[in-house]
């Protein structure tokens, strides 16, 4: 990872998510098409997305990985993309979402990649990815980057999917064309 943690793509600048960032991520937060799945449709509160905030910066600042915000050229807030833990075991997951304006745009995918790229740097064996069975675009993303269904839940509103993807699976990425 670069020494500033701030990654380039094709269209965009990732940058580990900051306190600057609080209300770019929780007016996304607030988006009903971003809150449908992510947040099993619930706005979340400002307090809550703080509190995601802090929890990527102390995982960065213990050389572990955390959540990037996607800005344009325009400096504009498209998305994020990385890694937060998950269960009582707190195994790393993939997560990604893009603001309502910006979707069908293929920056979930150039998201996606930048982050699992920073995963493969840090010797990552393999990725994991869940999510809800009636997102499809997400479903037909995680498919894209070489994820393999390994099994089903239930979840809190629908069944969830939960994909893997293990080092040496992966698919070339625009990121790494771009370094």
């Amino acid at each position: 990872m670069p020494a500033d943690g701030v990654l380039r793509t094709a269209r965009l600048t990732l940058a580990p998510w900051a306190a600057a960032d609080l209300p770019d991520l929780h007016a996304m937060f607030s988006e009903p098409d971003v809150c449908r799945y992510l947040c099993d449709g619930e706005v979340m509160p400002r307090e809550w997305v703080d509190e995601q905030i802090r929890g990527s910066e102390s995982r960065f600042a213990a050389g572990s990985l955390g959540v990037w915000a996607g800005r344009d050229t325009g400096g504009r807030l498209v998305g994020f993309a990385g890694f937060v833990p998950i269960g009582p075991e707190g195994r790393i997951e993939l997560v990604f979402a893009v603001r309502t304006g910006f979707m069908r745009q293929g920056y979930g995918e150039e998201l996606a990649r930048a982050a699992l790229e920073q995963a493969w740097a840090a010797r990552l064996s393999e990725i994991k990815a869940s999510t809800d069975e009636p997102n499809a675009a997400s479903l037909r993303l995680l498919a894209k980057l070489g994820m393999k269904r390994e099994g089903t839940s239930l979840g809190s509103r629908w069944r969830q999917h939960h994909l893997r993807l293990l080092r040496g699976r992966r698919r070339r990425s625009g990121y790494e064309r771009q370094r």
